[in-house]
Parts: structure tokens; C-alpha cells; sequence
């Protein structure tokens, strides 16, 4: 043990006077051997921290002065796990393996009473003000973009921001965004000139897109006359995803009783065949059973078969005037797919704050504000498998400032202008230091597929002068 000591001290001096240093690992289950996909891995009582991707993989970029802290890796359903530093960094085997963590009936006090899950949902809703900031803060976030046309990834963007947010209580169109850090690929999108002309005519920012897809902040205001008589029916301020009327839509199960950071949270499954929008939806929402904040929110938005059917002739040819569903139903992420979102949010001293973002569009929806398709004509006559768009973007935020970084008028960001459009030197040294979430393996795709003609780094510095 003394040994073990000795030498676990003569590490931690070797990092600490060394150099800025990298920190990666793949997280996987021990029960069966599998990749834990959006784990979260973090030194305790920060932001400091990244999230797994789709394969487990996690990496991380420390300061010297990091070196002595511990990480700890949290995933739902999961026992938490907790490392030194200079142990991972200097281990030759990377995998981080989490022990399962089920629920056992005694654990919980048994009442009488028989608790719903939209009974759960409704105190989620009260406890929003007690749960979430409801004073002006601000945090730093990085923002990646990627456009993929047909199966070939086209188009990507690296960024990092200030956000400036209004609390929880506040509609989000008050947020101030100011970009900070930012390197773009070429576009290989193809447009063709109507395409190029829809971009021009209908240009939206995709970080600030993101962001809206916070569940738990209250929606922009629709300009839609339908949509704007239909929220005049309801209670007031109920513009965000979980409202009173959100419940009165859906069906909602308790799916389990599962663990997060060893605290016990409730699984809630939902779906939702109402609303005016007329697309189907399901999802999870994982909620911590002490407190009633929601930790994670999971949704899926698709379009009913059924309704699918209305939209062909009689030969089953699509009609025209209805051409974004039925591209939206032949083409998707899971077959007739038209979004996914995953929202996930982390406790920083008594308060729960966004912490990532990923949103993923197919068929209709637009990379920046491009329909679905490039061509219509031509997906068309492909039956849907070319000139199809698609949407992968994420979000990770890497700092919290409760007391709130000031964007002055003339550094705020454009909100509808595209992402990419915007021009900003790229420093090479910055992003090279920097924590990001690592680009999915299964895409080393992404970087063979953007560079086919030049190497993406000389992409960056192109782009960025």
C-alpha cells in the first residue's frame, strides 16, 4: 500500500508540473459489455466535464492545475464512479467500466396512496422556479453543426459561445449570444439555385435553434394565427414543453425506478397523438425523486402512418402540396422520422442548469432553414434515397457563470443569420486546448467525408481567415 502511495504521488507530481494534458477513456457497462452513450464524466461540484458520445468515448482537456482532482462518471441507471486524475491518465487500459445499479422495493417507504406519473409531471412543473435558475446568468457553450447530404456528411461547424439567459421564468427570446471561437468546413451541400435562394430568403442561426430546443424554458412566440388563438385557450405562460396542457395530451407511465449519481429517480415514459401540430410523439423523461428535477428529457417526433396514408393518391404516388411528409416518411434517422432531441441538465450548487443538447432533423426540417430536400424533383424521382438533407447539431456547456458575463450590444450575435455565414479568424492554439464533445468513431465518416479534396485543418484556417 505504501508503495501504491509513493508511486500514485510521484504521478501526481509528474503531471502537475508538466504541461496542459488530455484525459480520455471510453465508458462501458460491465453487465454486458456495451458502450455507454451520454455519460456524463466531470470533476464533482463543477462544470469542468464532457459527455460520452454515441461510442462511449470520452475525452477531456485539463489544466496542470487539474491534476490532483478526481472525476466522476455518472449514467442513468448506474452506479456513479469516481477516479483519481493521475490513475486514468496513466493507465494502459482506458475502459471505464459501471457497475449496473437496480432498484430494490425496500429502498422506497410504500404508501397507500398511488402516485401517477402526470402527478409526478405536475410537481415537476411547481418546483421549476425552486429548481432552476430564475436570475440572469450565463454560461459558455460549445456548439457543433453538421449538414449531411444523403449518407455523406457535407457541412460542419465548431463553435464556442456566451449565453446569456434570463432564468427559467423568462421567455428565451431574451437570450444574448456572443460568439467567441468559431472554425467551419467547406460546404459541400450542392445547392441548387431555389435551394440557394430559400437559404438567402429564410437564414436562421442553428446555435441559437439549439438552444430553443430547452425543454424547460418558455417557447419563443409563434407568429402562426393558428397556433397564437390555440395558446389563447390555455393558462397563461404555458409556451414551454412541460406545461398543464402538455400533460392533458399525452398518456404517461412510471417505466421504472432507476438511479443517477446514486439518487433515485423515476423513469416516465409519455406519448402523444394530439396537439395541433398533428405529428405523433413519444419520450422519457428521467426525473430525481427528491427533489422533482428533471435530469434528462428524451422525445421523438414522427408522423402517425395513418395520416401518412391520407397524404397519397389512390396509386400511391404522393400529393404534391403535402411532398415534405411524405419526404419526412421515407426518409428518416428510424424510418418515418422526423426529429430527436436529448436534453440533459446538471446540479451546480443547489441548482440544475442546461448542460447538453443534441437534436437531430430529417425529411422537413432544414440545416440552418433549408427545406428537407435539395432537390425535390430529383428526390423525387429517387423515391426518396438522393438529394435528401439532414441535421446533427450539439451542444455542451462547458461553464456556468451565476454571476453573469455582460455581452455588450455591439458583440451580440445575429440570431437569423446562419451560423456558418458568420466570419471569425480560427486559433488554431484555442481549439487545441479546448474541451469538445469527441466526433462519433463511427464517423471518423465525418472527417473522411469533409475531407475528400482538402484536409480539414487547412479547411479551418482557410475558412477562418
Amino acid at each position: 500500500m505504501r508503495l501504491y502511495l509513493f508511486i500514485l504521488t510521484l504521478i501526481i507530481c509528474q503531471i502537475s508540473y508538466g504541461q496542459d494534458f488530455i484525459l480520455s477513456g471510453k465508458i462501458y457497462s460491465s453487465k454486458n459489455n456495451s458502450p455507454i452513450s451520454y455519460a456524463s464524466i466531470g470533476i464533482s461540484n463543477t462544470h469542468i466535464g464532457t459527455i460520452s458520445n454515441n461510442l462511449g468515448d470520452f475525452q477531456m482537456k485539463l489544466t496542470h492545475s487539474q491534476s490532483q482532482d478526481t472525476i466522476t462518471i455518472s449514467a442513468i441507471g448506474y452506479k456513479s464512479k469516481k477516479i483519481a486524475i493521475p490513475e486514468l491518465y496513466h493507465s494502459s487500459n482506458k475502459t471505464i467500466y459501471l457497475e449496473s445499479h437496480t432498484y430494490k422495493l425496500n429502498e422506497v417507504i410504500i404508501t397507500n396512496k398511488k402516485v401517477s406519473a402526470k402527478d409526478i409531471l405536475r410537481l415537476c412543473i411547481k418546483s421549476i422556479p425552486k429548481n432552476y435558475p430564475t436570475k440572469k446568468y450565463s454560461y459558455e457553450v460549445f456548439f457543433r453543426e453538421a449538414g449531411i447530404l444523403d449518407s455523406t456528411y457535407a457541412l460542419l461547424t465548431e463553435s464556442v459561445s456566451h449565453v446569456v439567459d434570463y432564468g427559467y421564468q423568462k421567455d428565451i427570446k431574451k437570450n444574448k449570444l456572443q460568439l467567441l471561437e468559431f472554425r467551419k468546413s467547406n460546404d459541400n451541400r450542392k445547392f441548387n439555385w431555389r435551394t440557394s435562394l430559400r437559404e438567402w430568403l429564410y437564414e436562421k442561426n442553428g446555435l441559437y435553434e439549439c438552444i430553443k430546443n430547452d425543454r424547460l424554458k418558455i417557447k419563443e412566440q409563434n407568429n402562426n394565427i393558428e397556433i397564437k388563438e390555440y395558446y389563447k385557450t390555455i393558462e397563461p405562460g404555458a409556451h414551454r414543453f412541460l406545461c398543464e396542457d402538455f400533460l392533458r395530451q399525452i398518456d404517461a407511465n412510471i417505466d421504472s425506478l432507476s438511479y443517477y449519481n446514486n439518487k433515485l429517480v423515476y423513469c416516465i415514459s409519455y406519448t402523444s397523438t394530439k396537439g395541433i401540430y398533428k405529428t405523433d410523439s413519444e419520450g422519457q423523461i428521467i426525473v430525481e425523486k427528491s427533489t422533482k428535477a428533471i435530469l434528462e428529457i428524451r422525445s421523438r417526433t414522427f408522423t402517425n402512418k395513418d395520416r401518412l396514408r391520407s397524404l397519397r393518391k389512390e396509386d400511391g404516388t404522393p400529393k404534391f402540396k403535402e411532398r415534405t411528409i411524405v419526404g419526412m416518411a421515407n426518409r428518416g434517422f428510424d424510418g418515418p422520422n422526423h426529429s430527436k432531441i436529448i436534453v440533459k441538465y446538471k446540479k451546480q450548487n443547489n441548482k440544475y442548469y442546461l448542460s447538453y443538447i443534441r437534436v437531430q432533423h430529417s425529411g422537413t426540417v432544414s440545416i440552418g432553414s433549408i427545406t428537407g430536400f435539395n432537390n425535390f424533383k430529383k428526390a423525387y424521382q429517387s423515391n426518396w434515397t438522393s438529394n435528401m438533407l439532414y441535421q446533427d447539431n450539439e451542444l455542451f456547456v462547458t461553464k456556468v457563470h451565476e454571476k453573469p458575463i455582460r455581452i455588450k450590444w455591439r458583440k451580440k450575435m445575429d440570431r437569423s443569420k446562419e451560423l456558418y455565414k458568420h466570419e471569425l479568424p480560427y486559433t488554431k492554439s484555442f481549439w487545441d486546448s479546448y474541451t469538445t464533445i469527441v466526433r462519433n468513431p463511427l464517423s471518423q465518416k465525418m472527417a473522411s467525408d469533409l475531407s475528400l479534396e482538402k484536409n480539414l485543418e487547412q479547411q479551418f484556417i482557410q475558412n477562418g481567415k
